[in-house]
């Protein structure tokens, strides 16, 4: 049975100081949720590294303006931007990533020469399971932040952001 894409947000509002949550929210540097019809808010996930927000969330806000600029109240809760990065997309599966050249990241050198060197990807433990940028924003924030400029036509250089 398929998830209604809030269900996958998982967070825990009383997990964070929600004074920094929302002086960084402020500094477009964490993405906070308001629930319809609610004053309170919620932070996806994703976004955190432990307890800390990760340096990569700041570049990928920037790049969802195209989703404020189109929603009639510039996506006030984020929910706009939310539903995007958690819609599931067949080619952000391993499987997907793989033929772009983004592995997991436990796979060695050697498994990746191995699987491009005419093995077939679906038969090497690579799943097929369709993923959001949500779910691989951690392990792929470049590629998850790429995409969203290219959708725009915009070239994106991220060697300006020194991690």
């Amino acid at each position: 049975m398929a998830t209604h894409w809030l269900d996958r947000v998982i967070s825990n509002p009383g997990r964070y100081d929600r004074y920094a949550i929302r002086r960084l929210a402020n500094r477009r540097q964490l993405l906070r949720l308001r629930l319809p019809g609610s004053k309170r808010f919620i932070v996806p996930d994703f976004q955190m590294r432990g307890n800390f927000a990760s340096p990569w969330v700041a570049p990928l806000l920037g790049s969802l303006v195209w989703i404020e600029d189109k929603t009639p109240n510039r996506d006030e809760n984020g929910m706009e931007r939310a539903r995007w990065l958690y819609r599931r997309h067949d080619y952000l599966s391993e499987v997907g990533l793989a033929v772009i050249g983004h592995w997991p990241p436990h796979w060695s050198p050697a498994d990746q020469i191995q699987a491009t060197s005419g093995i077939e990807l679906f038969g090497i433990g690579l799943d097929t399971k369709p993923r959001s940028f949500a779910e691989i924003f951690n392990e792929h924030p470049r590629l998850v932040i790429d995409y969203q400029y290219r959708l725009q036509g915009i070239r994106w250089d991220a060697a300006e952001y020194q991690m």
